[in-house]
């Protein structure tokens, strides 16, 4: 079931530049798949654009969802930019769906997946104070990498007490960051 909030569907006309997709598992009454499509107006603040709950979290129910979408614009107002949690079904329907538009990964869902994962590495050394510093460390990358240049020399200076994160840094490729990643920050 799809639903487009009529007043997010008139600020949408404003501001048809930038879209986030958030998708929420089975948290609901009931317990259904729900993507909630989010616009960004020219000053950052958000609006509520649709909803939909979904059967599954397969690329056939994303590509229906976001044809659903995609009806709602004229041909002059498609999405320049949809911010996405990195989920690989709905990233591979967007790139079909809107094959013009740039999807990119929110740096707020990063940092969550990430600390995770790093908190795991960390924990099985005992007495081990190089998580936040890693953290911070990590945060300093996303952050203050604007080249590519500024991205390897950030990624060179993640190193805890002389061990090579790099190593560390492999675990992350599988939450799809890389060099050519533009991250953005979480508007909601």
């Amino acid at each position: 079931m799809y639903w487009a909030n009529p007043v997010g569907m008139n600020l949408g006309k404003c501001f048809p530049l930038v879209y986030m997709m958030n998708y929420t598992s089975k948290t609901n009454e009931s317990r259904k798949p729900l993507l909630e499509i989010v616009g960004v107006t020219s000053t950052g603040q958000t609006f509520m654009y649709s909803h939909c709950f979904m059967e599954d979290e397969k690329q056939p129910t994303y590509q229906w969802a976001l044809e659903r979408f995609k009806t709602c614009f004229n041909e002059d107002e498609i999405p320049h930019v949809i911010i996405i949690d990195k989920e690989f079904a709905l990233m591979n329907v967007i790139a079909r769906v809107f094959p013009t538009t740039k999807h990119m990964l929110c740096r707020f869902h990063i940092y969550q997946n990430v600390k995770v994962n790093v908190k795991k590495i960390f924990a099985k050394e005992k007495e081990n104070d190089d998580y936040p510093k890693f953290i911070r460390g990590f945060k300093d990358l996303v952050e203050n990498s604007s080249s590519e240049v500024q991205y390897l020399q950030n990624l060179e200076s993640l190193r805890v007490h002389g061990q090579d994160t790099l190593s560390l840094w492999n675990t992350f490729d599988n939450i799809g960051l890389s060099i050519l990643i533009t991250f953005c920050i979480h508007l909601g």
